[in-house]
């Protein structure tokens, strides 16, 4: 099973950043689903049954008082994928450091460095300009987001095609 740690979007925020996209999409294609909107921690990749229960149980010992985070706005990676940027904040830099230190054994050394966002398309390199004209035309409002809880999700498609689940969720406060 492939899974990763990370923060669920509340269904606020799911619905503030759902208007946004709307007012970008031109089509269907590339675009996540509302569904599977969600900030990265730690991609820990495929595991297995007993793996899940080892991070489970280490879950159930993370600790951290609640926060917020800031959606900032579009930004792009490499012309392929266009995200959302996350304001950086001393509790959501902690909270990563200490999901690196607990999940040390799934911490992939020599990766790049730790770039908070929030996928909310990948797509066609044609489409570039029209994403950012689109963005010109379309002023992005921060938005915030609670994180009170540390997720632990599984990638894998529905039938409904989403494509990202929770597993198992553990409140940090």
């Amino acid at each position: 099973m492939r899974v990763f740690l990370g923060i669920e979007m509340s269904p606020s925020a799911k619905e503030q950043i759902t208007a946004y996209v709307k007012s970008l999409q031109k089509n269907q294609k590339g675009w996540m689903k509302e569904h599977d909107y969600h900030l990265t921690l730690l991609f820990i990749g495929d595991v297995e049954d007993g793996d899940i229960s080892a991070i489970q149980k280490r879950m159930e010992l993370f600790s951290l008082f609640p926060f917020s985070i800031e959606l900032a706005g579009p930004q792009f990676f490499q012309s392929r994928i266009l995200y959302l940027s996350v304001k950086s904040s001393p509790e959501l830099m902690e909270m990563k450091q200490r999901v690196d230190e607990w999940f040390s054994e799934w911490v992939k050394r020599g990766e790049k460095p730790f770039v908070p966002h929030l996928t909310i398309k990948r797509w066609q390199r044609y489409e570039f300009n029209e994403l950012q004209a689109g963005i010109a035309q379309n002023p992005f409002h921060p938005i915030a987001a609670e994180v009170n809880s540390l997720v632990l999700f599984k990638s894998e498609k529905d039938q409904d095609e989403n494509k990202y689940h929770i597993i198992y969720r553990t409140k940090i406060g």
